[in-house]
């Protein structure tokens, strides 16, 4: 992901800070946190109930 942020910094032409950084990092790491979890929910569901929903 850091080196992500690397790159997009070197398009845009300026240098993010460290704590600019680290929310970055934080947003991208909790939204794939829910969406993992909202999948495995689903997941467990459709194992518990089928396709009877």
């Amino acid at each position: 992901m850091v080196s992500y942020f690397e790159w997009v910094q070197n398009i845009q032409g300026f240098m993010w800070d460290e704590e600019k950084v680290n929310r970055e990092l934080k947003t991208c790491m909790t939204h794939a946190l829910l969406q993992v979890h909202y999948h495995a929910s689903a997941i467990i569901i459709l194992d518990k109930y089928g396709n009877h929903l």
